[in-house]
């Protein structure tokens, strides 16, 4: 007979799963895995959707703004292009 497991608790929330979708985003940009940087940003807006409805245009902006820069996303550059 094996030993029980150990409880775990763990709470995810909506925004963790968006700063984890962020960083997996931010990971595949860097990788150069454009697929699943696309994978990432579409979980974010899935996610968010709720959310992003109901903010006026001045919190839809500061929302985006902290979201990018939690992210380091910046404009791309030439080399990025998927040519």
């Amino acid at each position: 007979m094996s030993a029980p497991l150990p409880k775990v608790t763990a709470v995810i929330t909506r925004q963790r799963l968006i700063e984890m979708a962020l960083e997996a985003r931010k990971g595949a940009l860097e990788a150069k895995q454009y697929s699943a940087a696309v994978a990432a940003t579409k979980e974010i807006g899935i996610l968010s959707a709720d959310e992003l409805e109901r903010m006026s245009a001045d919190e839809l902006r500061a929302f985006t703004e902290k979201m990018l820069e939690r992210a380091s996303i910046g404009e791309p550059s030439p080399s990025d292009s998927c040519h």
